[in-house]
């Protein structure tokens, strides 16, 4: 016995779920990626306001 199958509505599901899926490890990537550059921001600051006091601290004599 045959089954009957609608094979172009089966891939258009398929196709729906594989963009789906595309679309979720977009979003993550997305997230991952403005995550870390907060996070590279901060490490920028914190080292650029460690090198102005270095800067100010050995200007001043002692």
């Amino acid at each position: 016995m045959k089954k009957n199958v609608d094979y172009k509505f089966m891939s258009e599901i398929n196709a729906g779920i594989e963009k789906r899926k595309a679309d979720r490890w977009a979003a993550l990537i997305e997230k991952a990626e403005s995550e870390a550059f907060a996070e590279a921001k901060i490490a920028f600051i914190v080292v650029y306001i460690a090198m102005l006091f270095l800067t100010f601290a050995l200007e001043t004599p002692h």
